[in-house]
């Protein structure tokens, strides 16, 4: 917070810092929608054949990547 307040003071355009910020809560929050649903499936098919449970960590370990990098791009471009 204090980074975006200091950009703010020394005269970064505040349309680009709520642009990035819009479009990192969009890809966060699509981020979490596909990460429930590949969480969803993977019980579902744990549970019917009770294999692969690493297989369905590492794609829900996937979706929460795609936000932790659009978090650092916008953190890095901000």
């Amino acid at each position: 917070m204090q980074n975006i307040i200091g950009k703010l003071q020394a005269g970064v355009n505040e349309y680009l810092l709520f642009g990035l910020g819009v479009f990192t809560g969009i890809a966060m929050a699509a981020s979490a929608i596909f990460q429930g649903k590949a969480g969803a499936a993977g019980s579902d098919a744990l549970g019917e054949t009770g294999k692969g449970f690493i297989q369905y960590i590492m794609v829900v370990g996937l979706c929460e990547t795609v936000a932790l990098f659009a978090m650092v791009f916008t953190f890095i471009a901000g």
